[in-house]
């Protein structure tokens, strides 16, 4: 057995995946305030899934109504359960790699999205590098 197929990798992968889903549905309308919503209509809409375009800082937002967007699933007790068990060590891998995945400081989305890429890691990336064995360091 591969690392990649190891129970722990494909349940990393899994939570990641459903992270990944929930972050480009729920965006648009319950992640943004207002006036990035704005920005969001006039700068990324159309231009791909917003995990790839917005960064981990809007991946907090997410895990912050996490709890509340889970209670309206109809995933099986035993799969919510497995899954609330993976949290803990997701918020540790986002401390542990908070320099690489972070901004250091707040930037208008809008000059972002118009002229480059954001510096911190869109969740995308942090979120397929949750597949690395619990307790290792962030990819560089």
């Amino acid at each position: 057995m591969t690392k990649a197929s190891t129970p722990g990798a494909v349940a990393w992968a899994e939570l990641a995946a459903g992270l990944r889903a929930y972050f480009d549905a729920t965006l648009p309308k319950l992640l943004l305030y207002r006036q990035e919503r704005e920005q969001y209509d006039k700068f990324a809409r159309g231009r791909g899934a917003p995990s790839t375009l917005y960064g981990a800082e809007h991946l907090l937002r997410l895990l912050s109504r996490l709890p509340h967007l889970l209670g309206l699933t109809d995933l099986h007790p035993e799969e919510l359960k497995r899954l609330q068990a993976k949290l803990p060590e997701l918020y540790k891998f986002l401390v542990r790699g908070r320099s690489k995945i972070f901004l250091s400081t707040y930037e208008l989305r809008e000059a972002l999205l118009s002229t480059r890429r954001p510096r911190g890691l869109p969740p995308q990336v942090a979120l397929r590098n949750l597949a690395s064995p619990p307790g290792s360091n962030p990819p560089t």
